[in-house]
């Protein structure tokens, strides 16, 4: 499988990398800057370093389903994101009001469905992701402004 994708969500969200290693394995990770509340985002799902992912250090997130996932010794420990809202931000580090974005967000798309992604393109096996975003860049007056925006 192998996919590499450059996906932005909307045209003020940083452009992130994808890369689908199998259907149940993928890494993503910005390609610009990112501002507080991208940040967040990250922290929120459970954000990993590379050093961390070398240690198989495991951490806190929540899931699509909005279940807050606990890692354990043995496995991990699943409870429910909602009327805990102010709990799960502290466990995460991260805003009250950033729980309540992605909480909203993710029974919105429940009830709605997914209305899409702005930009998802796949990256060619001759190119670099730099190089795809650059070219991007060229085409699109709101990627470019999103890389002046919070730099490149």
């Amino acid at each position: 499988m192998n996919c590499r994708l450059i996906v932005q969500a909307t045209p003020l969200y940083a452009p992130k990398g994808h890369i689908e290693i199998d259907e149940r394995q993928s890494v993503s990770f910005p390609l610009v800057g990112l501002r507080h509340v991208e940040r967040d985002f990250y922290r929120f799902g459970g954000e990993a370093t590379l050093q961390m992912l070398k240690k198989s250090i495991r951490v806190l997130g929540v899931d699509k389903r909005l279940m807050l996932i606990e890692p354990t010794s043995k496995g991990h420990i699943e409870s429910a994101v909602i009327d805990r809202e102010e709990e799960v931000a502290s466990l995460l580090g991260i805003s009250l009001e950033t729980v309540y974005d992605r909480t909203r967000t993710l029974l919105r798309r429940d009830k709605v469905g997914r209305t899409g992604v702005f930009i998802k393109r796949e990256v060619p096996n001759d190119e670099t992701f730099e190089m795809s975003l650059k070219k991007l860049a060229e085409h699109n007056p709101a990627v470019r402004r999103r890389l002046k925006l919070y730099g490149d």
